[in-house]
């Protein structure tokens, strides 16, 4: 009787030694996994700064990479950065500077994988934001002197200074040798101008 009463204590203990045993490893796994989740949420972020900067870096971004692909992963911090671009419009990112883009940087570290998304916005720009625009080159010539009024200047192609501009401009490139008083932005989003005959439309409108 004494016998048994020993042995049932016996396994009454080991089955409590062996829950706590499970108990203890259990909750490691889920410490373990919680910490790799946080240090890929972390390395996510990381992602997104890339994307970020890369987008602000590079002005031919936009055929340079494509709709839903990943860029090439980056080991840091013991797991991997990357990061890919979402066209929140129509899934091409080349068609149209104005397209907001949606940055979506992925940290990865052991089986935990997190992805940070945030929405890079952009300006979309009209020749009527401007005082004067044009499809083509805008040339000022050696000895002259313009003003730019009611806005800055704008050209989808070369602003040719040659003499000098008051104000500030948007082109393609700048050639030149003359000086302006503001500031002139290179490689500046093109702008859309309206169909031919929008005058025909007016036109037909008014009374």
């Amino acid at each position: 009787m004494l016998y048994s009463m020993v042995l049932a204590n016996c396994l009454i203990v080991g089955v409590l030694g062996l829950s706590a045993l499970t108990l203890v490893r259990v909750e490691r796994r889920a410490t373990l996994r919680r910490s790799e989740m946080e240090t890929a949420q972390l390395l996510a972020w990381s992602g997104s700064e890339l994307a970020v900067r890369e987008l602000t870096q590079n002005t031919a971004w936009r055929t340079a990479y494509t709709h839903n692909v990943e860029a090439t992963s980056r080991y840091f911090g013991g797991g991997t950065v990357s990061w890919r671009l979402i066209d929140a419009t129509d899934v091409d990112l080349a068609d149209d500077p104005a397209d907001s883009v949606d940055v979506q940087g992925i940290g990865r570290f052991g089986d935990a994988v997190w992805v940070h998304r945030l929405r890079f916005p952009f300006r979309k720009v009209s020749p009527l934001d401007f005082g004067l625009h044009s499809h083509g080159q805008i040339s000022i010539s050696s000895g002259s002197q313009f003003t730019g009024t009611n806005g800055s200047i704008s050209t989808n192609d070369v602003l040719n200074l040659q003499g000098t501009y008051i104000g500030s401009a948007e082109c393609q490139s700048r050639t030149g040798g003359g000086g302006a008083t503001g500031v002139i932005t290179e490689k500046a989003p093109g702008k859309n101008l309206p169909a031919a005959g929008v005058f025909n439309s007016y036109v037909a409108l008014a009374t």
